[in-house]
């Protein structure tokens, strides 16, 4: 939901791509969210066997309120930190963003 909310509606196939997902992964997924309500099928006028996935207004209203209390609890984590120890936590997130190649991390591209 999160890339959605972001990226706006999608195809599946993007979607994947964009979580590093495979693109069944992303179908089963879609499936009870389409059933709950927060995320909606519609089909693309280039391509019949395809959809795309967008959210509803119940979704998008979940999105944004799981992103603020998301967004609270780091706050919260963070908050215990003095600034050096908030600047160091930076400095080595960094780190480990620009050495993933070494690990077998899944791209997002």
């Amino acid at each position: 939901m999160f890339v959605i909310w972001l990226a706006g509606p999608i195809e599946p196939n993007v979607a994947a791509r964009l979580t590093g997902m495979s693109r069944a992964a992303v179908s089963n997924l879609a499936k009870p969210l389409v059933e709950a309500g927060v995320l909606e099928k519609t089909p693309v006028s280039h391509d019949a066997r395809s959809v795309q996935l967008s959210l509803t207004e119940a979704g998008e209203k979940e999105i944004v309120e799981a992103f603020a209390a998301q967004n609270e609890r780091e706050l919260a984590w963070v908050d215990v930190l003095s600034d050096a120890e908030q600047q160091i936590l930076v400095m080595l997130l960094n780190k480990l963003i620009t050495n993933r190649s070494q690990f077998d991390v899944r791209g997002r591209n």
